[in-house]
C-alpha cells in the first residue's frame, strides 16, 4: 500500500474505520475521511520512502507520546497509530473547517480581527507544546485546521524532531515548506521556538494578505528582512498593532523576535505589544562587556575590570612595546588593536597605543599579569608600569618644553622680573602634573565606572563565558544579563535592594542553564547518524536522543523565558519593586528547577545508550 494508491471508498482499517472519501493529498500522504460508528475521523496515510519507513513510524510513535502530556485545546493530536506495510496511518479528530490555507485560496485574505484570534489560538498551542520541550517545525496554512466557530488547532505534528535526525514525515512540497521556515531551520542551523514563531508570523501575514511578501512582480518570496515583513505595505487598512507584532514575529534574527509563544499569545490578545519591546538586540558579545557594558574586552565577553572583582586597586598600566617596523607592523597592530577594543573613532588615540606611548587599560597586578597572557595570545608584547611610576614614561619632548619656560622665568628673575618669573615657573610646573595625568588614563579601554556588577556574578560569568565560546546558549546568556544591567540600573533609584539581589541571583542561575545548554549540543552531534546507518540506529541511540533533545529544548525555552521576563519588567513604566521581586523571585525557581530536572534526564537518556563520557566529566 502506498499514498500513491491510496484506499478505496469502503475499505475498513482494523474492523473499525470504514473509508469515505480523500480530503487531501501531499507528496507523500493522503487524508480519507472515514466513519467510527456515528464518530468521523481523518485518516493520513503516510508512505514516506521505503528504507526510513521504520524511523517514520517509531518518530510518530514518540511524537504521540510526547504529545499526550500536552494539554491545549488547539492541538490536534493522532487518536490511534496503525500499521500498514512500509505505510502508516494515523487516525484523528476530524475538523470540518478545513485548512487556513484553503479558506484564503478559495474566499481571499481574512479579516486583521480573524486572523488576530487565529493567531492567538495557534500561539496558545505552540506555548504548551513549547514548555514540553517540543518543537512544531511545520507551522504553515495547511497545517491550521479552522473548527467552527472560530476555532484553530494545530495539526501535523508528524515533523516534530524528537531524535534530531532528519525529519522523514514532511510530505508538502519543500519549496512550500521553505518560504514558511525560519532562516535557520532553512540554513540547517540551531533552532528553538523562535523558529516556531517566525513561521506563524509569515502565516498570519499569508492570512492577511493572501500571498507571501515578494521581491517584486511576479518574483520569489523576500529574503528575510532585520525588521520582518509588514503586512500594511501589501494591505493598508492593517492596523498598526498588528502590524508591528507580525514584523516582530518575522526578523531575520531570532534574538530581535518575540522571544515567546505565550508572549505572541498576549501581545494578539491586548493588541500590541508591551513597552520597551521594540528595541533590537545587538552586538554585545564582542564590542562592549556584558556586565557593565563599557567598550573594550579584548576579544573576551567580559572586560577586564568585571573579569577581576577581587583583584585590588587598578595600579598598573599595560603599555605595548613598539613595533620594530614603523610602517606594515604598525599598520597590523592598529587593525587587531580595532577589533580587540570595538575600534574607538579616535584614530590617534589607537596609533598612540600601538607605538606604546599612551597605556591600553589600568587594572590590578593581579589582572595585569592575565591580560598580558591574553594579549600574547593576540601577538602583542607588553610591559607593565607602575601607576605611580609614571614620571619615567613622560617623552623627552614634554620635559624639553616644560624646562624652557622655567628656564625663561630663571633668566628673567636675574633681571629682576619677579611677575614673568612666576608665570614662567608655574608654566613649566603645570605642563609636568599635566603629562603625568594624561599617562594615568588609559586611551582605549576606560576605568572601571558606575555600578559594578556583585562579585559572585562577576567571577561566575567570567568563567561560564570563558567555557561557553559560541552558540546560542552563549547568545541567549548575553541577552539575560543586558537586560539584568538595565533593570539593576533602573532599581538604583528605588528602595529596591532586595531586587537587585535577585536580578544578581537571576544571573547565576541563567549562568548554569546556559552551561547545561551548551554542554548538550556536542552530545546531540554525536549521536546524529549519517549515511546508510542513519536506517539501522544501534539499540537505545533513538531513545536516548530524543530525550536529550526534550532536555535541551527545556532548557533553551526557560532561558527564552527569562528574557521574555526581564524585557517586561524592564518595559514599565513605574516599576513596582514589590511585583519585581515575586517576578524574579518566579524566575529563579524555574530556571534551578529546570536545570536539575534536566540533569536528571541526561542521567536516564545516558542509561539508555551510554557514551564515553556525560557532560561535566572527562572523556
Amino acid at each position: 500500500m502506498n499514498a500513491a494508491t491510496g484506499l478505496s471508498p469502503g475499505t475498513v482499517l482494523a474492523n473499525r474505520y470504514e473509508i469515505l472519501r480523500e480530503i487531501g493529498r501531499g507528496a507523500h500522504s493522503i487524508v480519507f475521511e472515514a466513519r467510527e460508528g456515528d464518530r468521523r475521523v481523518a485518516v493520513k496515510l503516510l508512505s514516506p520512502p521505503a528504507p526510513v519507513a521504520h524511523l517514520a513510524r517509531e518518530q510518530l510513535r514518540r511524537v504521540s507520546e510526547a504529545l499526550r502530556a500536552v494539554e491545549h485545546p488547539g492541538i490536534l493530536k493522532p487518536s490511534e497509530l496503525l500499521d500498514a506495510g512500509f505505510s502508516t496511518l494515523i487516525v484523528m479528530d476530524l475538523v470540518e473547517g478545513g485548512d487556513l490555507g484553503t479558506r484564503v485560496a478559495a474566499h481571499g485574505p481574512l479579516s486583521p480581527h480573524d486572523v488576530a484570534v487565529i493567531g492567538r489560538s495557534v500561539a496558545e498551542a505552540l506555548a504548551a507544546v513549547h514548555a514540553q520541550g517540543l518543537l512544531h517545525r511545520a507551522v504553515k496554512p495547511r497545517n491550521i485546521l479552522l473548527g467552527e466557530p472560530r476555532r484553530a488547532l494545530l495539526a501535523d505534528f508528524g515533523c516534530a524532531d524528537l531524535d534530531g535526525q532528519e525529519a522523514w514525515l514532511e510530505d508538502e512540497d519543500a519549496a512550500e515548506d521553505d518560504v514558511f521556515r525560519s532562516p535557520e531551520q532553512s540554513e540547517g542551523r540551531y533552532v528553538d521556538a523562535r523558529s516556531d514563531i517566525y513561521a506563524l508570523g509569515m502565516t498570519l501575514y499569508y492570512a492577511l494578505v493572501g500571498k507571501l511578501p515578494q521581491a517584486g512582480p511576479d518574483a520569489a518570496p523576500c529574503t528575510p528582512l532585520p525588521d520582518g515583513f509588514k503586512p500594511s505595505q501589501a494591505r493598508p487598512d492593517v492596523p498598526k498593532w498588528l502590524d508591528e507584532i507580525i514584523a516582530r514575529a518575522t526578523c531575520a534574527d531570532p534574538g530581535n523576535r518575540i522571544e515567546t509563544a505565550e508572549r505572541l499569545a498576549r501581545a494578539l490578545d491586548e493588541q500590541g505589544l508591551p513597552p520597551g519591546a521594540g528595541a533590537t538586540r545587538e552586538d554585545y558579545l564582542t564590542d562592549c562587556c556584558i556586565l557593565c557594558r563599557e567598550p573594550g574586552t579584548l576579544g573576551r565577553a567580559v572586560c577586564p575590570h568585571c573579569e577581576d572583582p577581587l583583584g585590588g586597586q587598578p595600579d598598573t598600566l599595560i603599555m605595548l612595546v613598539p613595533s620594530v617596523s614603523e610602517t606594515s607592523g604598525e599598520e597590523e597592530r592598529v587593525r587587531k588593536l580595532r577589533g580587540l577594543t570595538g575600534g574607538p573613532s579616535d584614530e590617534r588615540a589607537v596609533r598612540r597605543v600601538a607605538r606604546g606611548k599612551q597605556p591600553l587599560v589600568k587594572v590590578s597586578r593581579t589582572q595585569a599579569q592575565r591580560v598580558t597572557r591574553r594579549l600574547a595570545t593576540h601577538g602583542f608584547e607588553t610591559r607593565l608600569v607602575a601607576a605611580d611610576a609614571t614620571w619615567a614614561e613622560l617623552p623627552d619632548w614634554l620635559m624639553t618644553v616644560a624646562l624652557i619656560p622655567i628656564g625663561l622665568g630663571f633668566a628673567l628673575a636675574l633681571m629682576g622680573d619677579a611677575v614673568l618669573f612666576g608665570v614662567g615657573l608655574a608654566g613649566g610646573l603645570v605642563l609636568l602634573p599635566l603629562g603625568h595625568s594624561l599617562l594615568q588614563h588609559p586611551s582605549l579601554i576606560p576605568d572601571a565606572s558606575g555600578p559594578q556588577p556583585p562579585t559572585a556574578l562577576a567571577q561566575k560569568v567570567a568563567q561560564v563565558m570563558s567555557e561557553i565560546l559560541g552558540g546560542e546558549a552563549r547568545k541567549l546568556l548575553a541577552e539575560i544579563l543586558r537586560l539584568s544591567r538595565d533593570l539593576y540600573l533602573r532599581l538604583e533609584s528605588h528602595e529596591a535592594a532586595e531586587a537587585r539581589g535577585l536580578l544578581s541571583d537571576v544571573g547565576l542561575a541563567s549562568c548554569e542553564a546556559a552551561r547545561e545548554l551548551a554542554a548538550l549540543e556536542p552530545i546531540l552531534d554525536a549521536l546524529v547518524l549519517h549515511g546508510e546507518r542513519r536506517f539501522e540506529p544501534p539499540p537505545g541511540l533513538l531513545e536516548s536522543r530524543a530525550r536529550l533533545g526534550i532536555a535541551h529544548r527545556c532548557l533553551a525555552q526557560s532561558l527564552l523565558e527569562t528574557t521574555a521576563t526581564l524585557s517586561a519588567i524592564r518595559g514599565v513604566e513605574i516599576l513596582d519593586a514589590a511585583e519585581t521581586v515575586t517576578d524574579l523571585l518566579a524566575v529563579c525557581a524555574r530556571l534551578n528547577e529546570e536545570v536539575e530536572a534536566q540533569r536528571l534526564a541526561v542521567k536516564e537518556a545516558f542509561g539508555l545508550f551510554p557514551l564515553r563520557s556525560e557532560p561535566g566529566q572527562a572523556g
